[in-house]
């Protein structure tokens, strides 16, 4: 964690202390925003900590430990770490260079970039889309005021869409048009490319308007968590790479249609890869590894598959399910480059540590523990319950209670706390298309505050805290 402090709890309360169990951030916060698998590690913005008191967000300074925006907002939202949005009485304000300045009332709020911000009015209805894009507002960060989306220009690598006469075309900073309005439709320009569309004709341009990728491109459905609808979503340009579809499956151009792999698989994990190394790929229901340049590294044998880079070295966390006495159980281990064996596929799961040391946090049905890739030597047993990376310390569970240990193992601050998370919301959500499975796991670490409305309610277990008290001054 940022400026090696470890959170703790007491009494229901968040706090954070450093390696000696020191009090640095006072045990006054109700919660701070947190993510499962980093638990309980407060969410940072450019040494900024969003935390919660009595049901209230604020802003923490973690270089001096004051609050630069009190616990007293419904909600913030944050860009860079310099600019940020808070909602007070169903109000919402943009906070900067320690001024408030009103937006006015709507149900959400989110920046677009540094120069506007989002704002949504949600309709429970059915509505016209392209008529309801054109009554969408944003609010302009440098003139403190709100305008029609449509009256004004966003620019995306300093180009930004325009419509004349119906069609679209994209102007630069100086407001001249250098990619002419023939388009239909037109999206922003991300990472150097834009979708366009003519007609049904579909491609992507540069931003010089010059055609490097066209259709057909591969589309996925996507379910809600309920599985009661979908919505199709278009992986787009990754690293100069895109996804295509013919015939029902799926291959992999490159820029100016330079046909990577011919289609033939029935899904390619291509969206969100900033830089493109390796790609998860599915055939017949089984996931194997291709690179950038479509040559297959793993073959398509196994249910899940990850890459990860440790020392240097290109390794993938393998992951089959068998039926055992009538459940299904996941089984992990890990392969090289060459699908050699490196971890035999036996453990319950397996999570690389990624601080460049070759150690994992391996599970063998409900025990924790560590494990060296190379050597498969225990360095910590398989003891715990529960196992988190949290900095340079675990964030460990053991008969119940909670604490801290090293690399090595060693008890940094004691396994004596009792810590609830019940209050956690936890969703799963699933993509498919044409019996193209993959599922995908989200995990909602915001409170549930329908069972935060008596402030004297105790959320996490009441502990003895592991240092005395000090008093308010000393800490802040």
């Amino acid at each position: 964690m940022s400026n090696n402090l470890y959170p703790v709890f007491a009494y229901g309360k968040w706090g954070a202390v450093d390696q000696k169990g020191n009090q640095v951030i006072p045990i006054i916060y109700t919660y701070s925003r947190i993510t499962i698998r980093t638990l309980p590690i407060f969410t940072i913005q450019d040494n900024f900590v969003i935390v919660i008191k009595n049901n209230k967000l604020g802003v923490l300074d973690m270089d001096s430990y004051q609050e630069i925006l009190s616990t007293i907002y419904a909600d913030i939202q944050c860009y860079d770490g310099k600019l940020w949005c808070v909602l007070r009485d169903k109000i919402w304000y943009m906070w900067r260079e320690n001024s408030l300045y009103q937006i006015g009332e709507y149900d959400s709020v989110s920046f677009i970039n540094e120069e506007f911000i989002q704002l949504e009015k949600y309709v429970e209805c059915e509505f016209d889309y392209k008529k309801a894009e054109n009554l969408n507002y944003v609010y302009s960060i440098a003139e403190n005021k709100i305008f029609l989306k449509s009256e004004v220009h966003i620019f995306y690598n300093d180009l930004a869409v325009v419509c004349i006469n119906g069609k679209y075309g994209f102007i630069n900073r100086t407001q001249e048009l250098v990619i002419p309005a023939i388009y239909d439709y037109a999206n922003n320009f991300d990472n150097g490319f834009a979708y366009v569309k003519i007609g049904e004709f579909e491609y992507y341009i540069d931003t010089l308007g010059l055609q490097v990728i066209s259709s057909p491109f591969y589309r996925i459905n996507y379910f809600d968590k309920n599985c009661h609808s979908d919505a199709m979503f278009m992986e787009g340009i990754w690293d100069g790479l895109v996804c295509y579809e013919e015939n029902g499956f799926v291959g992999l151009k490159g820029l100016y249609n330079q046909i990577i792999t011919s289609p033939i698989y029935d899904c390619i994990y291509l969206a969100h890869q900033e830089v493109v190394k390796y790609i998860a790929v599915r055939k017949n229901r089984k996931q194997g590894i291709i690179d950038k340049d479509g040559n297959c590294i793993i073959p398509c044998e196994y249910d899940l598959i990850s890459y990860h880079s440790i020392t240097n070295i290109d390794l993938f966390i393998i992951n089959n399910y068998r039926q055992e006495g009538g459940r299904c159980r996941c089984k992990c281990g890990i392969v090289d480059i060459n699908n050699k064996s490196i971890i035999p596929p036996i453990y319950s799961d397996i999570q690389i540590i990624q601080n460049n040391l070759a150690l994992i946090i391996i599970r063998d049905e409900n025990k924790y523990g560590v494990m060296d890739i190379f050597s498969q030597e225990l360095v910590i047993p398989l003891i715990y319950d529960e196992f988190y990376l949290c900095g340079d310390l675990f964030f460990v569970e053991k008969d119940n209670k909670w604490g801290y240990i090293d690399l090595q193992g060693n008890e940094v601050l004691k396994i004596e706390q009792d810590f609830d998370y019940s209050i956690y919301r936890d969703y799963c959500y699933f993509k498919t298309g044409n019996e193209r499975w993959g599922w995908v796991n989200e995990i909602d670490m915001s409170p549930d505050l329908s069972k935060c409305n008596n402030e004297k309610e105790v959320y996490f277990k009441d502990w003895k805290p592991i240092v005395k008290e000090k008093s308010p001054s000393s800490f802040l």
